[in-house]
Parts: C-alpha cells; sequence; structure tokens
C-alpha cells in the first residue's frame, strides 16, 4: 500500500471513529435522549422520573384515514426491556358503547413464534403507528373505545384508551 493510500485510510478512520465517539452527545457532554422508530426526541421539560414507563396515544385523521400514534418512553434512569415471544408488538380492541368488544386486532391475523426484544435507554421512546381505516369498515357504524397495549409479556400494564 502506498504512502497516499495510508494516510487517507488513516484520516477516513479517525473520521469515523470521532463521529462515532461525538454520535448522541450535546454541546454539555450529556447524552441527548433517543428515539426508536423515527419519531421526535423526548421534551426536555418532561425530563425522566425514575419508576416507569409511560405511554401516549395520539390520533390523527387525515384524508380519511384514522391513525394512532403509540409511543411507549422509558422515563426510568435505567434501560428497560421489552420481551416479545412472537412478532406481534401490540394488540387493541374496538368496544362498544355497552363495553362488548367489537373487534380484536389479532383475531384475524397470524404472527411468527419468535423470541425478542427491544432495548429501551433512558428517555428513549418506540412510536407505533396503528391505521385504524381498514379495521373500522369491519365494523357497524357507531361510537366505539379504542384500547391499544404492549405485546410484552413482561409489561402487562403498557396501556392506553382513546
Amino acid at each position: 500500500m502506498n504512502i497516499t493510500k495510508r494516510i487517507v485510510y488513516g484520516l477516513s478512520t479517525f473520521a469515523l471513529i470521532t463521529s462515532l465517539v461525538a454520535c448522541g452527545t450535546t454541546e454539555k457532554g450529556t447524552v441527548e435522549p433517543k428515539v426508536v422508530n423515527g419519531s421526535t426526541p423526548v421534551s426536555e421539560n418532561k425530563g425522566i422520573v425514575e419508576g416507569k414507563l409511560s405511554v401516549e396515544l395520539s390520533k390523527s385523521t387525515q384524508a380519511g384515514q384514522i391513525k394512532y400514534l403509540f409511543s411507549i418512553r422509558n422515563d426510568k434512569e435505567k434501560e428497560e426491556v421489552l420481551k416479545y415471544s412472537s412478532t406481534q408488538e401490540f394488540d387493541y380492541t374496538l368496544k362498544d358503547q355497552s363495553g362488548e368488544i367489537v373487534y380484536t386486532y389479532s383475531m384475524d391475523k397470524m404472527f411468527g413464534q419468535t423470541q425478542s426484544e427491544k432495548v429501551l435507554k433512558p428517555g428513549e421512546i418506540i412510536n407505533i403507528e396503528i391505521d385504524l381505516t381498514e379495521d373500522l369498515k369491519k365494523v357497524k357504524p357507531g361510537t366505539y373505545q379504542f384500547e391499544v397495549w404492549s405485546a410484552s409479556v413482561d409489561q402487562q400494564n403498557l396501556r392506553a384508551r382513546a
């Protein structure tokens, strides 16, 4: 290898290592909140509260589509692991006004059986977009309560309602 190639290789390696070391830190040297699945970072005013995973459910209606964003946020000061026993990461139900379940997301689907996990670092968020447009066509017109939850085998309390 000639000297020019060695210099270019060395500088490229140095630049790559420098950019990787700097990745994820702010000017003050603190770690920035990270996000899974392309969502926006956790707002700084909420901060991290020791001891809980939190969920949020927000609705967006656009061009005749009814979509929800189900977010799971690690508000703990340590990593949290979500473990799954299949490829299903969430489930939901639609309940009529009497509280009877009229549709369950998983009732007409099959999921691969596999062990997997997602690691949520402090401040990280998992965003799951749920499109109800087609599923609402399977039920009679009316008013329904929407409840969604994580299919994580060890986190039964990650539920939200709309």
